[in-house]
């Protein structure tokens, strides 16, 4: 990505004083190229991890000691472009706890970075999850209800339907 100075010259930087607008395409695309190689450096580190990633919202699914790990390799790549995960906004899912307990180092590094811990369902990349029909149920339905006030919104007659579908993307 090239783009010109101010006297013409063509350079391979593009500086952002004060940030991007939400919604800005450029940003977006500019943080998919910083992001891409994070997740594959740290997919090439724990080959027996599947991934699956929508920008910043990424899931690592496999055994549970390369997905901890994968944890501290996806903190240390991201700090090499000048990101950083926020721990408080990171999840471990683990839907075996019932059959098979957590071992209690991968316990201790969870509450140590203060990630959050979902033995029953959760939220991933807008979908709920969880270990039964029922749970992933009440999940949708609870979601739902705390967004009543915005799906009403929608509804109302002074809405354009075009700007209703927009915000529903």
């Amino acid at each position: 990505l090239y783009t010109r100075d101010g006297e013409g010259r063509y350079v391979a930087h593009l500086y952002s004083r004060e940030g991007v607008r939400q919604g800005d395409p450029i940003s977006t695309l500019l943080f998919a190229l910083a992001i891409q190689p994070v997740y594959v450096n740290t997919l090439k580190q724990h080959r027996s991890l599947r991934a699956t990633a929508i920008l910043d919202d990424c899931t690592f699914v496999g055994p549970v000691a390369p997905v901890v790990s994968a944890y501290t390799t996806v903190c240390r790549q991201a700090a090499l472009v000048g990101l950083e995960v926020q721990p408080t906004k990171s999840q471990f899912l683990y839907f075996h706890s019932d059959t098979s307990p957590l071992p209690s180092d991968v316990t201790d590094f969870i509450i140590q970075n203060r990630i959050q811990l979902q033995l029953d369902c959760a939220i991933i990349l807008g979908a709920p999850v969880g270990r039964t029909a029922a749970l992933r149920a009440e999940l949708a339905c609870r979601t739902m209800k705390d967004h009543v006030s915005f799906f009403q919104a929608l509804l109302r007659e002074e809405m354009p339907v075009q700007e209703a579908v927009h915000l529903l993307r």
